[in-house]
């Protein structure tokens, strides 16, 4: 066994740790959640139902123990829909406190988020959701009187919310933290036409945003028993948004209709706010269950009221110790299977000036054998790929001006794809003419079985994770397990995809330190380029857009440069090092975006 081999096994060992400590903890947390839910009468179910144009959509049912055997169609529901990017397994401490005053909450995936299939829809399909989600609840949960179903809508649900309750005379009152009302406004601040431009669910054009937009639906007659709470501090979602809305419904004539100013909070401490919470509370127990409760004076009646103290769900470890497994998981079996496999670039060049071996009529006709042939990559051919890169950008950029101005699907998907193209016709036709010889293999036979190989072990590992994290997390909470392959999963790894075939067609023409410079300066140019006509609109993030963008690329060749040098005694070439950064950049991503992607 070889010394790379034996590294590849300590690691492989070392990934006994993280799943001791996931096996462990699942077993612990197991019976504390069951003990915790239990002592408190409740019950966990997970529910799935048909929404809009049938995609299938995922939650929870969270009920009083008490009452799952009720056919009596007698007690009340609430259904819970989160923002962007969160899921039906958080916000369990609002699930928690309205269970525990005797509501069946139904807190769902939205589509294209969680568990759900689809995707995100820009308010055009979610509304119908809730509505199908209020059939379901009719049909299989005989327990709850769906007549009078109420709302709780957080932020991008918040909006959904809005516009549902304006279509479904089933819903009697509905509370919004922060709704997305105007659709307009918001893609100001979060210019995600220009990120990811038109699709099948979303139309950016300005009759689509208007039609749905709440602040273009609702009105005084078609809104009724609406609490909204708004921070005063919030830059994702303007106050301004919710007081048109309230003058809209003539809020100061009305007393079903309240909008509460939460000072100094910003967007996310709205939503953890337990004041703010108080207040939803409040107002959802004046219309289910005491009338006398004054909604035109919600500071007094919180006073009144103590929040459950909730624990929270154990296991909170949990996805960190299986993303710990994954990493090592992939890190010690690519260096046990594969760590001399990789393209032999310092070998080659060491064998070559050695016997400093002349090109011939008898050498290899690869372009392996010809890069190794000089130590700095030839000069017209990185002329040539900068022409054909740039031209190809601005085809991009002509085509996504008429097509789809966007960043992802125009730049990343449509550019990779024609640059991808001009630079293998470069490589069949022009560059046997610069090298002075008649033909050549674009891709050596063991260098298209080293990345086959590479990508089932990749993919096979994360397959495992995935395997790990989900049957853990079933047995945890017993309500499903963690999505890993949703819908929009398979769609951020075909455009991913795109972009890594022309990475590594840039990197396969220079030696790989060469190859990420060059790749990510022309990046830079491109983008720059694409940017003057499909800019991105400054926004209220921490960092400018555009520039975060512009900074990015030149410290991202610096660094991968770095780590390139560093990883290569362990991985004996710079390619295997990339291999190992493309999977810690993976594994970081999941980490933060497996559950909500």
């Amino acid at each position: 066994m070889k010394k790379n081999q034996y590294i590849g096994v300590i690691i492989l060992i070392l990934s006994i740790i993280p799943v001791f400590f996931i096996v462990t903890n699942t077993i612990i947390s197991k019976q504390i959640n069951d003990i915790y839910l239990k002592g408190n009468e409740i019950y966990l179910e997970y529910f799935e139902f048909p929404g809009y144009a049938n995609t299938r959509i995922n939650g929870i049912c969270w009920m009083p123990e008490k009452y799952r055997l009720y056919i009596n169609h007698s007690q009340d529901g609430i259904i819970l829909i989160p923002g962007i990017n969160s899921k039906k397994e958080s916000n369990a401490e609002k699930c928690f406190e309205l269970v525990k005053r005797g509501f069946f909450v139904f807190i769902i995936d939205k589509r294209g988020h969680g568990d759900s299939d689809g995707l995100l829809s820009l308010l055009a399909h979610e509304p119908f959701d809730i509505t199908k989600c209020i059939d379901y609840i009719e049909l299989n949960y005989p327990q709850v009187n769906s007549s009078r179903i109420g709302l709780f809508g957080l932020s991008y649900g918040g909006g959904a919310a809005l516009i549902a309750q304006t279509q479904e005379p089933r819903i009697l009152t509905t509370v919004v933290y922060h709704p997305f009302s105007n659709i307009s406004d918001l893609l100001i601040n979060f210019p995600i036409q220009h990120l990811i431009g038109n699709t099948l669910e979303i139309q950016f054009d300005e009759q689509s945003i208007k039609k749905n937009s709440p602040v273009e639906i609702l009105n005084s007659s078609n809104t009724r028993n609406l609490l909204i709470i708004h921070g005063t501090d919030d830059i994702t979602v303007k106050l301004e948004h919710s007081q048109i809305i309230y003058q809209t419904l003539s809020g100061d004539s009305r007393n079903d209709i309240e909008l509460i100013k939460r000072l100094d909070l910003n967007h996310v401490q709205n939503i953890n706010n337990e004041t703010s919470l108080k207040y939803a509370i409040s107002w959802l127990l004046h219309y289910y269950r005491n009338s006398s409760i004054d909604i035109t004076n919600l500071d007094k009646e919180i006073s009144y009221y103590q929040l459950y103290e909730f624990q929270g769900f154990a296991a909170d470890n949990l996805e960190f110790f299986s993303v710990i497994f994954l990493f090592f998981l992939l890190i010690g079996g690519w260096i046990l299977f594969f760590g001399d496999m990789g393209i032999p670039y310092y070998s080659d060049i060491r064998n070559f000036r050695q016997k400093k071996k002349k090109p011939s009529q008898n050498s290899p006709n690869s372009l392996l054998y010809f890069k190794n042939q000089k130590e700095y990559p030839n000069l017209k051919i990185i002329i040539w790929v900068s022409i054909i890169y740039i031209s190809g950008s601005l085809v991009t950029t002509l085509l996504s001006l008429l097509i789809n101005p966007s960043l992802i699907i125009g730049f990343l998907f449509l550019g990779s794809l024609i640059i991808i193209s001009g630079i293998l016709l470069f490589l069949k036709l022009k560059l046997p003419i610069l090298l002075s010889i008649d033909k050549f293999t674009i891709f050596e036979k063991k260098e298209i079985v080293f990345l086959i190989k590479n990508c089932i072990w990749i993919f096979s590992s994360f397959l495992i994770f995935g395997l790990v994290n989900n049957v853990f997390a079933y047995y945890i909470y017993s309500i499903g397990g963690i999505p890993i392959f949703t819908t929009t999963f398979f769609i951020n790894i075909f455009l991913i995809s795109f972009v890594f075939c022309l990475d590594f067609l840039i990197i396969r023409i220079f030696k790989l330190q060469y190859g990420l410079l060059i790749n990510l300066l022309l990046r830079f140019i491109t983008l720059s380029l694409f940017l003057l006509f499909v800019p991105l609109p400054s926004s209220n993030f921490p960092v400018n857009t555009t520039f975060l963008f512009w900074l990015g690329i030149p410290l991202s060749a610096i660094l991968l440069t770095l780590i390139t040098k560093i990883l290569k005694p362990i991985t004996k070439n710079e390619f295997g090092a990339l291999i190992i950064i493309s999977v810690i950049a993976s594994t970081i991503l999941v980490y933060f975006f497996f559950r909500t992607i």
